[in-house]
């Protein structure tokens, strides 16, 4: 697919935004084009798609002028330093000023993934609420995408913490996106060298199903490493509550999947560390106020919402009642 690098792109972007006195939001409803590329595009991060490009010079008030300082390169772009047709045209400096100039876009950030206390937490939340999502988006093309999603008003300090985690530890961005529609918060990281070092772990691409488990590779961690893999899963899928008929006195620690075979893991794991915990439906579970102390001084929590109720129960003796 061929892409568009132009000389001074940022004020390409800002040019047209100016004449049309719009946003790039709006622009890109307009047009029908991903606000993601656009952004990135416009601050001089990313190359243009060409029929993207041949669609915004349009709203330009000077179009020939931007496509005499555009760069045309096809897939191989990166690959190539110029022909001699080029070359014959453009002076050996000024070739090696735009060759400079585009050679930015071609890197990709390269993640070590470290099977620490970190990965180990990042990975059991994206076991909770995460996916990896491969897509293709023209031919030829595709998008890699690991995307956690959570309550939109419970989850937001939570989402923020797993955000700082993430470019911390991997040294690359992650982004937040609110949806007010569906009342959730989405935190998306589009790295392929993060995507392909999970899915070489063992994490499924696409939808996980009643199939999802730890991977072998993180199974024979020791305790002190792998009881990360269960903060991150109760993180997400886990919360901490009371019944009604006890009088919110007991607190009960639960993680729900769907997958039996994770959950089995979880039971053996658990009961390996002398955590009384048992199977109910979709539900794993830990009753009971030594278990509940235990397990916060052990295993512990970094989602803000499981702290306050913890807290509360401690100073209350009793959980807080209609939060989940």
């Amino acid at each position: 697919m061929e892409r568009i690098s132009v000389i001074n792109q940022k004020e390409f972007f800002k040019e047209i935004l100016n004449k049309n006195k719009t946003s790039l939001r709006d622009i890109s409803r307009k047009l029908g084009i991903s606000y993601s590329i656009l952004k990135k595009a416009s601050r001089g991060e990313s190359t243009i798609p060409k029929e993207i490009f041949v669609r915004l010079v349009k709203y330009s008030e000077k179009p020939d002028y931007w496509e005499s300082r555009s760069i045309a390169m096809n897939k191989f772009w990166g690959a190539s330093k110029g022909g001699k047709a080029t070359i014959s045209k453009t002076s050996k400096n000024a070739l090696n000023k735009k060759m400079k100039f585009v050679r930015k876009f071609k890197h990709i950030k390269i993640v070590k993934i470290r099977q620490n206390r970190t990965f180990c937490e990042f990975y059991g939340a994206i076991m909770g609420d995460g996916c990896l999502s491969e897509y293709m988006v023209r031919e030829g093309y595709k998008k890699y995408v690991i995307i956690l999603t959570t309550d939109r008003k419970r989850d937001w300090d939570y989402i923020r913490y797993l955000k700082s985690l993430v470019e911390k530890e991997f040294g690359i961005d992650a982004y937040i996106r609110d949806d007010i529609k569906h009342n959730v918060t989405r935190l998306e990281i589009r790295n392929k060298s993060l995507f392909d070092g999970m899915k070489r772990i063992g994490f499924p691409i696409g939808e996980k199903g009643r199939n999802l488990k730890i991977p072998n590779k993180l199974l024979i961690l020791p305790w002190k490493v792998k009881k990360f893999i269960v903060r991150g899963l109760f993180d997400t899928d886990g919360s901490i509550f009371g019944k009604k008929n006890e009088g919110y006195k007991y607190p009960y620690i639960c993680i729900t999947s769907i997958s039996s075979v994770l959950l089995n893991q979880l039971y053996l794991i658990l009961r390996k560390q002398g955590y009384p915990c048992y199977i109910s439906s979709d539900d794993l579970l830990i009753k009971g106020i030594k278990n509940t102390k235990k397990w916060m001084s052990d295993i512990g929590t970094s989602n803000p919402k499981h702290k306050f109720k913890y807290d509360y129960w401690l100073k209350n003796a009793i959980l807080p009642k209609g939060l989940v």
